[in-house]
């Protein structure tokens, strides 16, 4: 099967499962982690197999820089007698490119490691430098008994041989530094293609993930449905299914938020490695990429973290006490004042709030409220947040003068993954359905009154 067909599966398994849940549900509950194993496996595999690629291409990268540095002291050799120098000047700047050559060649050696076909090219430059070399010490020497009138070792013909034979090496020479070229640059497009396919590659899952988790989401909300559907007829029995229903649903949807943190680490460590390791080989173009995908796995990271306090809530025992929800209201204002000190928010808290309920949830609960309106209000530069009780009904509320929402959305607005807002406020979608969660845990409930740009007010009781 090929591996892009493996990506588009779960799009068409969204759509047909959604269509007839309550028949191939308990199907999809065993299909849908044997489908997250084999993506994952493709999906990790391509990943890693880029990341050497990429890795490659790096080493290409160093090992065409020394080719290239490998040219200069070859010509610049090659060039020392025909400098405008005197021949004592020239045969010293002679040696020293010769040092130089033996130098960049063992960087070059060291350049190659990472590809036989490379190392090859190299050993067989380093066969060709050392007699072509000697070639030239031997030319040098007749130039410079020649210079100081000296008789010479060699006649005219053996000269004119010598120096044929010295252009012939060199020659061959500088077809081997063109030879390296072409595997080198291989390497490089590769690596470069390596990145493209990364980046492909980890959107691509990361957006297999949410496809994941809205189908788990839509697949549990239609299953319940329709077991309200036939609630009046079955009461006992479908009440006993439904309860059980529910525990495995947490149960499988717990050990798939867990299962999801690894490659998601993988991801964000992945991408954070390329941008710090190879900071200067990257364009602004992939160091972009590699930033949104950093920004997409810790959105979703976030999202798990937010899915799997949803998930404790529902299974953790309820230990209740007298709570002091007046210093805890308080206790949580000073907190996000510290997180945006530079802001001026109006706040009102009443006296002697206090209700029976388990702490700890009730903080979650409150945080979550009050968080929203320190949120919503971020734009208004007169914001007031007000907590209070209404002394006739006795029930709790939070109001805020904030952006407010259409009242016909209300019924979307403790749901899992309902957002009222866009991109403009920071959120999951997690925080109303957590908190309507933990109150009917307390046997309460909770409801909001709203206008657009004209705040919001959320009624809860316990």
């Amino acid at each position: 099967m090929r591996k892009d067909m493996l990506l588009i599966n779960p799009v068409y398994l969204l759509s047909k499962y959604t269509m007839n849940i309550p028949e191939i549900f308990s199907k999809a509950l065993f299909l849908i982690p044997a489908i997250l194993g084999i993506m994952l496996f493709v999906e990790i595999n391509i990943i890693e197999n880029t990341y050497s690629k990429i890795k490659k291409g790096e080493q290409a990268q160093f090992a065409i820089q020394m080719l290239d540095e490998m040219r200069r002291p070859v010509l610049a050799i090659e060039n020392t007698f025909f400098l405008e120098l005197n021949q004592a000047s020239n045969y010293k700047l002679f040696n020293q490119q010769i040092d130089k050559t033996n130098t960049i060649l063992k960087q070059y050696y060291a350049a190659a490691a990472y590809n036989p076909e490379v190392m090859a090219l190299v050993k067989k430059l380093s066969e060709n430098l050392e007699p072509w070399i000697e070639l030239n010490k031997k030319l040098w020497t007749e130039h410079l008994l020649l210079s100081k009138d000296t008789k010479t070792v060699m006649d005219r013909v053996q000269h004119d041989q010598l120096q044929h034979q010295t252009i012939t090496q060199f020659f061959k020479v500088l077809d081997i530094l063109a030879m390296g070229e072409k595997p080198i640059h291989k390497d490089i497009d590769n690596g470069r293609a390596a990145a493209n396919l990364f980046i492909v590659s980890t959107a691509i899952l990361i957006v297999y993930f949410f496809i994941l988790i809205i189908f788990f989401q839509k697949s549990r909300n239609k299953n319940l449905t329709n077991q309200h559907q036939k609630l009046e007829k079955l009461v006992a029995e479908r009440t006993v299914e439904l309860e059980s229903a529910n525990k495995e649903l947490q149960a499988f949807s717990y050990s798939v938020s867990h299962d999801l943190r690894a490659p998601l680490r993988a991801i964000d460590g992945f991408s954070l490695a390329l941008i710090e390791d190879y900071n200067e080989s990257l364009d602004d173009t992939a160091k972009d990429y590699l930033n949104r995908v950093r920004a997409a796995s810790q959105k979703m990271a976030q999202l798990i973290d937010d899915l799997l306090q949803l998930s404790r809530i529902s299974r953790n025992e309820i230990n209740k006490q007298n709570i002091d929800l007046t210093e805890l209201a308080k206790t949580i204002i000073h907190d996000l004042k510290q997180t945006d000190p530079e802001r001026k928010v109006k706040v009102i808290i009443a006296d002697n709030l206090t209700v029976y309920g388990d702490k700890s949830l009730m903080t979650i609960a409150l945080t979550n409220l009050l968080s929203n309106a320190w949120k919503y209000t971020s734009n208004r530069s007169n914001a007031m947040i007000e907590f209070g009780r209404n002394d006739h009904r006795g029930d709790f509320f939070i109001k805020d003068n904030g952006v407010g929402f259409d009242m016909q959305y209300a019924n979307k607005l403790f749901n899992a993954f309902q957002r009222l807002h866009g991109s403009e406020f920071e959120g999951t979608g997690i925080g109303l359905a957590t908190v309507k969660r933990i109150l009917k845990r307390h046997k309460g409930d909770i409801r909001a009154e709203a206008k657009p740009d004209e705040g919001a007010c959320f009624y809860f009781s316990m």
